[in-house]
């Protein structure tokens, strides 16, 4: 059997605990709601995470639409890029997917196995680049937007203090507005 065959069969299992992967690596209390509330409205981040896995595995395994999984990548970094994590914290999780793949195949690995195995590691490691890419503009979007917004605070005490010049003075943009549509690099 295939490393492709494998992975479509054990896909449900695999997806599951790659799921559970990432939102443990929440707070104990947040992690324990992320996992048990299925409603998407009571929990966006969990339902997003969930969402996203199983289309970016998809995409790992049996390579569909290169947007939907970058789309899906998006989702979860810009959830991730607004929380106290690392760059390494935030992109981790998709290093995880290599054990979990692991885990699931023979030992002894047949040399066929182990061949189309170093294959899907290069992509998932091609995977974890991009997401360190996305994740990346999606920090720096946010720090440009606590920017413009500290600037404009700072605009609208000078105006009140009357040390403006002119009193219709807009606050100013702080330049561009980062990319349209999403973080994605």
């Amino acid at each position: 059997m295939e490393l492709a065959d494998r992975l479509k069969e054990k896909r449900s299992a695999i997806v599951s605990r790659w799921s559970d992967q990432v939102l443990a690596s929440y707070p104990a209390s947040g992690a324990a709601f992320f996992r048990q509330e299925s409603d998407p409205f009571r929990n966006p981040v969990g339902a997003t995470i969930r969402k996203a896995v199983d289309v970016l595995y998809a995409h790992l395994a049996e390579r569909p639409d290169e947007e939907e999984a970058a789309a899906a990548m998006d989702a979860v970094l810009r959830i991730r890029s607004v929380q106290q994590l690392t760059a390494a914290q935030a992109t981790g999780f998709v290093f995880a997917l290599k054990d979990l793949v692991r885990q699931e195949l023979p030992d002894p690995m047949p040399a066929g196995l182990a061949a189309d195995l170093i294959e899907f590691h290069a992509r998932v490691d091609a995977l974890a680049l991009r997401a360190f890419d996305t994740f990346m503009a999606c920090r720096e979007q946010v720090w440009e937007i606590r920017a413009r917004q500290a600037s404009a605070r700072v605009h609208t005490l000078l105006r009140q203090a009357g040390m403006l010049a002119d009193e219709d003075d807009e606050p100013p943009s702080g330049g561009a507005s980062g990319p349209k549509g999403g973080c994605q690099a």
